[in-house]
Formats: C-alpha cells, structure tokens, sequence
C-alpha cells in the first residue's frame, strides 16, 4: 500500500469527522432539506423573486416533478420536489467562500419564507406547497424502494402541517413495513399509522386492506412465536394468553393516542407563532383569521371526539373518569341513556333537545327507582357528552 496515500485517506477522513462535529443540526436534518444548501446556485433567482411570484415559480416546479412522476421518472421527480421544497425553505451560508473551507452550523442561516405570507390566501398557498412537496418526496422514495428514512421525515413534517392527512399516515407506515430490514417494532409502529389513515379515511379500499393484511400479517408471527417458543421460558405462555393480549393491544392505543397529541402539539405551536409573527408585524387581520381557524379547528375535534365516544362499549379510562363524576357506566340503563341522549344530540346539531325530559319516560328510564338518580345522571351525561370532549380536545393541543 502507497503509505502517502495512506496518510492522506486517513486525513481526509479526520477532516471529514471534525467538519460533522461542528455541524451537528446540519447532519441531523432530513436529506430534503440538507439539500436545500446544494441548491444556492440552481434556485438563485427564483430565491431572489416577490412572494407571490416566488410561490407560483415553486408550484411550477412542482408540478414538473409531478410529470415526472407519471411517466415513471421518479428519481428526477424527487430533485424537482426537492427544488420546489427548496424555493421556500432552505440553508443558506453566511461564508461566500463556504465550498472551499466547509462550513458549520454557525455559518448556516435558515430561511423560511412563512414570515412573507402576510395574507391569508397566500399562507394557504404556501401550507398546501409544503404538505404536496413532503408527500411526494415520500412517494418517489417509496417509488424507488429506497431512501426510506427520508421518506419517513418528509411525512412527519407533512403529519405536523396537517395531523389529518390520511396519506402522510398510509406512506409512513409503507415506509416502515416496506424495506427488507423491517422488523416487529417497525411493524407495530406502520400497524399504528395504517389505523389511524383507516380513521380518517374509512372509505379507502386500498388503506383498509393494507390495515386487514399488516394487522393478520403480524397475529400470525404472534402464533408462530407462541408455538415456537412455548415453555422455553418459565413464563413464555403467559405472554400470549388473552389478558396479555387486551393488555398489548390497550397499550398500543394508548401509543397511537400519544403520538397523535405530539403532532397536535407540534402543529399548535406553529400556528400560534404564526399567530405572534402577525401580531408583531402589526397584520391584525391574519392573526384574527389564524385565531378563527384554531377555533374552527378545536370545535371540530371536539366534536370529532364526541362522536367516537361508544357508551354502549366504553374504555377503562372513560368508566374510571365517569366514576370519578359519580356515573356508573357498568350500569347498562346509565350507558342506554348515554347512547339517547348522543343521538338526540347529534339531531340537534350538538346540543340536547328542549324536550329531553321526555327520554325519562323511555322503558328503562322507568325503571329508575329515584327520579333524582335520573335527574342527576342527564346533567352529567349532559356534561359528558359536550364538555368533556371539548376539554380533552383543548388538552391534546396544549399538551
């Protein structure tokens, strides 16, 4: 071996390490956006243009890569996404000279162009570029098999623009079954994703049977491994029978739960600093439109969440918080007057009837033995039914 060549392999390899540790943030971004850095040259003048030309100049690109994609060219489609992603979020170097020396994170500027969509239509315009933009570089990763944790970090910045995008949930979890290294954790987390794109989209064949296929996929490795490996554990058979089953299966409703308070949260706090750019650019206007659309946006996951809630067949967790409010759901007349008064109130446009007092002479409510108990449990349930899921819903989005 040429020891120089030697000697200067391993220098470039020092110079290598010592560069990625002073930019640290840098590497840690997803390749669509460490990209954006690479592009100063190539998007120059479209960087350079007024915001609405700026906006349209991106959308055209996008649509370039768009046509791409239908013809199958899927490597160049996702450069031209990355070029329009990259027209209004990107890195840009302090140091003129930063191609010779190297760069670090101090000397990398991020540039966003949020604050210059000072009208609402222009906001949406940019927000409906940003969701496109991440979820077809997912699809033309997913197109090419391969660049699989790029795909996955362009549909969480999707899920964080748009918590109800079914698609950024049904390419996520592609992206996690998919590669040939997937294994049960990757599985139960896509399982995770492919319920919650079925929540948002029911009508979907194509989400629904993916869901049916991971969900019977996954039970059967279960059987394998309880086959394989029954008794070679003292306590091996225990962690197959059914109670451990509701167990894992309470547990990852929980996980999804979670993750979806995180994306709720992350998407919150953007909108509200949006909401504070507006105030701070004295644009009252776009900040009270912002504030109505957060409005709209709680009232509708509350409502939302009312209409999820199943008192025929309620969670531990809502027995134990109904409890706590003095109402016996185990009571199968308190959960039939539940179910009542849901359905009168979604007649009612959310609210109960003025004549709710007539479902005291409903069979069951007959056989009340206290007209008071009965009283007592419509003002609750009353409370239940509309207040309670306003609250959880305000919870999840300051969480």
């Amino acid at each position: 071996m040429d020891p120089f060549g030697d000697m200067f392999s391993k220098a470039a390899k020092l110079k290598s390490e010592q560069l990625k540790a002073d930019r640290r943030k840098f590497e840690a971004c997803p390749a669509f956006y460490k990209q954006s850095l690479y592009m100063e040259d190539e998007l120059k003048l479209e960087r350079q243009l007024p915001i609405d030309e700026l906006l349209e100049a991106a959308h055209a690109i996008k649509d370039g890569g768009n046509a791409r994609y239908a013809r199958g060219e899927y490597g160049e489609a996702h450069h031209q996404y990355q070029r329009a992603l990259g027209c209004v979020r990107y890195f840009q170097p302090t140091d003129p000279d930063w191609r010779k020396g190297g760069f670090k994170d101090e000397t990398l500027r991020e540039v966003s162009v949020h604050d210059q969509c000072d009208t609402l239509p222009r906001a949406r315009w940019l927000h409906e570029l940003l969701v496109s933009c991440y979820l077809n570089i997912a699809a033309s990763c997913l197109a090419r098999k391969c660049e699989y944790p790029e795909a996955i970090a362009a549909c969480d910045e999707a899920i964080a623009l748009d918590s109800s995008n079914a698609k950024a949930y049904f390419r996520r979890a592609r992206c996690q079954y998919e590669p040939l290294s997937c294994g049960a954790v990757e599985q139960e987390r896509a399982l995770r994703d492919l319920a919650r794109a079925a929540k948002l989209a029911p009508a979907d064949p194509k989400i629904r049977a993916e869901y049916s296929r991971l969900k019977n996929l996954i039970r059967a490795q279960r059987e394998t491994d309880r086959t394989t490996f029954d008794g070679m554990f003292e306590r091996g058979p225990a962690l197959y029978d059914p109670e451990e089953e509701r167990k894992f299966e309470e547990g990852r409703r929980r996980e999804l739960e979670e993750d979806q308070q995180r994306v709720g949260k992350v998407a919150m706090e953007r909108v509200y600093g949006m909401i504070a750019e507006a105030e701070a650019q004295g644009n009252t206007a776009l900040a009270k439109q912002l504030r109505i659309q957060v409005d709209e946006a709680r009232e509708k996951a509350a409502a939302q969440r009312a209409a999820q809630l199943d008192w025929n067949n309620p969670t531990a967790e809502i027995v134990e918080d109904c409890k706590r409010s003095g109402i016996d759901l185990t009571d199968p007349n308190i959960r039939e007057l539940f179910v009542q008064l849901k359905e009168s109130a979604q007649q009612n446009g959310g609210k109960l009837p003025p004549d709710a007092a007539e479902l005291s002479a409903s069979p069951r409510a007959q056989r009340d033995q206290d007209w008071k108990r009965w009283l007592i449990a419509v003002s609750l349930a009353f409370i239940v039914l509309n207040v309670y899921p306003i609250i959880t819903a305000l919870g999840s989005s300051r969480r």
